[in-house]
């Protein structure tokens, strides 16, 4: 039982009884006449307790009574409470539940429509032909006759190369490949490793620089370095 209404029935039984034990024969009997209680009449007593009230007890009866009425309607709207709050939170529990099942099809719906679109994208797998073709078509073209001399090992270097920062390395590389040439045209592995690093090591002071060049002599610098190197290869053994 809980403690409000249970001093809502005391307090309505004790003003039933002292209303009782104030006016002889109870209130039922003054038959409307005007008793100065409290500096009010009955009707003053009829108008404000029954507005603020709903009405007040005759007899210790009808005061026990009402209490008891409020205590039981009490009980039945804290038990109507209860069990509206308690499907609320099923409500809300199972629509927790759905959120959580659509977002994880959504989660895995996303992840396949990504993968299908990669696939798409991505198209058939290239056949062998295609990848040897590919290989060929994006390895270094070995220099060409204007830029090396097979006969006497002369190389010629584009304008960008020409630069004076340059310079010990190109020395380096043209006795190198002089070297090549004397020996008839055969390299050991040695030359040929020292070739590799310093066109390399050109090819990264060139990209130190590559704002101080026009991009096309830039971009023709890098493509003899790399054929340098991939000449060297044929000449090695």
């Amino acid at each position: 039982m809980r403690l409000i209404p249970v001093l809502a029935v005391l307090s309505l039984a004790l003003c039933g009884q002292r209303a009782h034990a104030q006016i002889p024969g109870g209130l039922g009997g003054v038959g409307g006449a005007a008793l100065p209680v409290f500096g009010a009449t009955m009707g003053g007593w009829g108008g404000g307790w029954g507005g603020g009230w709903g009405g007040f007890s005759s007899t210790i009866q009808e005061g026990y009574q009402r209490g008891m009425a409020d205590v039981i309607r009490s009980a039945g709207a804290a038990n109507l409470m209860d069990s509206v709050a308690a499907q609320n939170y099923e409500v809300a529990r199972s629509q927790y539940l759905d959120n959580v099942l659509k977002s994880t099809e959504t989660f895995f719906e996303n992840r396949k429509m990504a993968k299908s679109y990669r696939d798409a994208e991505r198209g058939p797998p290239l056949s062998r032909e295609a990848l040897y073709r590919m290989a060929k078509d994006s390895a270094p073209k070995r220099l060409s006759a204007g830029e090396f001399d097979p006969v006497t090992g002369d190389l010629s270097f584009p304008i960008v190369l020409q630069d004076p920062a340059f310079a010990e390395s190109r020395e380096k590389l043209q006795q190198l490949f002089k070297t090549r040439n004397e020996s008839g045209g055969a390299l050991g592995l040695k030359a040929y490793m020292e070739i590799d690093a310093v066109a390399k090591q050109m090819q990264a002071d060139l990209r130190a620089r590559i704002r101080d060049f026009p991009p096309t002599d830039y971009v023709r610098a890098q493509d003899f370095l790399k054929s340098l190197a991939y000449e060297a290869q044929f000449a090695a053994g």
